[in-house]
């Protein structure tokens, strides 16, 4: 190896030092840094983001690029209000959007209507049967007479199934409703989206301004959640045509 190699052998060793030293030494300034973010508290991670996003934006960050990334969507699947951003407009993409994190007011409903459907199908049977009974303790020539096919019976057997794996899969978190706000007019809107994938895609229109959005969301497993999981995406807004013709 010749002496110019070796000049640039420990010069490339000499910025690694001194660049591994510089993320050492902003790591020590980041005030409640910690290894492993699934043992921190949610107010334990609220501070070391502020902190940390500070740091960053006065030119001396204290974590790096990807450590900050997965602090923020720790955040976001814990629906924290420090990561909560508002309609905004990307300049790459053209797009309008706004993120959005789980309703868990929608979920409250969807889960009281399952157990609606659940409880009309078991009064259907039991109004159906209780009929039935009282033929029954009827003489033989009165009850021939009025047999009647269980028509009501039946459907409130479906009705209860139906109920019954609805909440199941509720609970076990196949559906999760999401909300944010309509990056249009800025009033908050909703969608049940399918968990199963890990990802999904709901196209709808806000009920307040009649634009059409679109909620992209990813989900993970969260035991500890009431659902079984957690959610975080954005809602696009449709663009038409008339958003890019120029104004007169």
């Amino acid at each position: 190896m010749g002496r110019r190699e070796i000049m640039m052998v420990r010069s490339t060793r000499r910025i690694c030092v001194s660049a591994s030293e510089r993320d050492d030494a902003a790591r020590t300034t980041c005030r409640g840094y910690v290894e492993n973010l699934d043992s921190a508290t949610l107010a334990e991670l609220e501070a070391l983001y502020a902190d940390a996003k500070d740091a960053y934006f006065a030119g001396n960050p204290c974590v790096s690029d990807a450590y900050f990334d997965a602090l923020e969507l720790k955040l976001s699947y814990a629906q924290s209000s420090v990561v909560r951003k508002y309609p905004r407009c990307s300049v790459r993409g053209k797009a309008i959007y706004s993120d959005c994190v789980t309703d868990e007011s929608q979920m409250q409903v969807l889960t009281a209507s399952y157990l609606v459907i659940l409880v009309l199908g078991i009064l259907f049977v039991l109004i159906d049967l209780g009929h039935d009974l009282r033929v029954m303790i009827m003489s033989a020539e009165v009850a021939q007479a009025q047999f009647r096919p269980p028509v009501l019976a039946l459907v409130g057997l479906g009705l209860s199934q139906r109920g019954v794996e609805k909440l199941l899969e509720t609970r076990k978190g196949g559906t999760l409703a999401m909300t944010g706000e309509c990056p249009n007019c800025n009033e908050q809107v909703f969608a049940f989206m399918d968990t199963k994938r890990g990802q999904s895609k709901e196209r709808c229109e806000c009920h307040v301004c009649g634009r059409k959005i679109v909620f992209e969301a990813t989900f993970e497993r969260v035991e500890s959640s009431k659902w079984k999981v957690a959610g975080k995406g954005r809602v696009y807004l449709v663009a038409n045509r008339e958003d890019f013709s120029p104004e007169d």
